[in-house]
């Protein structure tokens, strides 16, 4: 990795003002990039669809196999359609 001497200055300044060593500033500011980055890399979160269980009225995630309130399990309605098909 090079650095442009302003910044290598610079880096020497911060360094020898905060008594840390060159690259122990470059770790912490390489790494402080890096969850920046990640940060502004996290994805939106996105509204789940939701079905209600029919056996105990609970909101449920339509993807879901089974009800995380009663346990019941989910007919997979994709499956029988495909099945009436053929």
């Amino acid at each position: 990795m090079k650095l442009k001497r302003k910044d290598h200055a610079k880096l020497k300044k911060y360094a020898k003002k905060h008594g840390l060593s060159m690259i122990d500033c470059l770790g912490d500011m390489l790494s402080k990039l890096e969850v920046r980055k990640l940060e502004s890399e996290t994805p939106v979160s996105k509204e789940i669809e939701l079905d209600i269980c029919e056996e105990c009225n609970a909101e449920v995630p339509s993807d879901s196999k089974f009800c995380p309130q009663c346990g019941v399990e989910f007919d997979d309605e994709d499956e029988d359609d495909e099945e009436t098909e053929e």
